[in-house]
């Protein structure tokens, strides 16, 4: 079966921060085509949302960018390709984001203050996530 990653899985991986937390995300993109990631349901800056030529250039195959935001609204939200949507969400290019709420007692079981988290993919078709909050 053909599939786009993030990270090497498919879904992504689950993203996990801490409402309030400055995230960094950088994606680099190692596709056949470019990309680029919406942040679905976050309030975030409008040049860190996403949508190819609407809010940002493509990511081109080998170049990286940088998203970074502040978590300001607690949830589940998801994120996704937003260039050549429909093959690339329908290949996988796709995953859960959790922003917790900073008084949750198990909250300190699903994230940490200052992580950086980088998962290195072998195959052609995928696109890499490091991320950074705190």
């Amino acid at each position: 079966m053909d599939a786009y990653a993030f990270n090497g899985q498919v879904p992504g991986p689950t993203i996990r921060f801490r409402e309030g937390d400055h995230v960094r995300i950088d994606v680099i993109n190692r596709l056949p085509e470019t990309t680029t990631v919406h942040w679905h349901g976050l309030i975030l800056p409008n040049v860190m949302d996403g949508p190819a030529m609407i809010t940002q250039a493509p990511i081109e195959n080998g170049q990286m960018y940088r998203y970074e935001f502040t978590a300001v609204q607690p949830g589940t939200y998801l994120y996704h390709s937003h260039d050549h949507v429909d093959r690339q969400q329908a290949l996988g290019l796709y995953g859960a984001l959790l922003n917790v709420n900073a008084w949750l007692r198990w909250e300190r079981a699903l994230t940490t203050r200052r992580r950086r988290r980088e998962m290195l993919l072998p195959a052609a078709s995928a696109a890499i996530l490091r991320v950074t909050s705190g």
